[in-house]
């Protein structure tokens, strides 16, 4: 079969169309699974600190309606009692604030880490362009077994003239 330049130029067209079209789909899914992973996170992160607050209020709430039971009959055991239960709520609401600065933290991260996706994303497209670029100028098997075939067919003919 006589493959000509424009039919080559064609095919390799196409198959460098499929390559591109192809690494498109694999890098968007990738990126949307990362997206959707990092949503994910920030989400559970979220939940997460709700339900420590509202555990912390409704903990609150118990301690605070027992010491109102009690306060009828036992004013000075009540007032101790409550200065412990202060401590305790400090120290539920001081876990709460570094669970919160955590997440914060955590938040900031992940930011981090988009950037850093961000920039290796850049640096893979930049790579892909350098690729293509290469591809471009290289030639194909079909060339190559032409271009074989063609010296073949010169080295005979030269061969029958001598």
């Amino acid at each position: 079969m006589d493959l000509n330049e424009t039919t080559l130029e064609r095919m390799l067209s196409r198959q460098r169309e499929d390559l591109t079209r192809e690494l498109k789909e694999y890098l968007d899914a990738g990126l949307l699974e990362s997206r959707q992973h990092t949503t994910g996170l920030i989400e559970e992160s979220r939940q997460h600190a709700a339900g420590l607050i509202e555990e912390s209020r409704q903990h609150a709430a118990g301690l605070i309606e027992e010491s109102r039971q009690h306060t009828a009959g036992l004013i000075e055991e009540t007032r101790h009692y409550m200065g412990i239960l202060t401590e305790g709520l400090r120290s539920d609401i001081q876990a709460v604030a570094e669970g919160v600065s955590l997440l914060r933290e955590d938040v900031e991260a992940m930011k981090g880490d988009i950037e850093v996706l961000k920039t290796d994303m850049e640096i893979v497209k930049t790579e892909l362009a350098i690729i293509r670029n290469d591809l471009k100028q290289k030639v194909g098997r079909d060339e190559f077994a032409l271009l074989e075939a063609r010296v073949a067919m010169l080295e005979r003919s030269s061969r029958g003239r001598n």
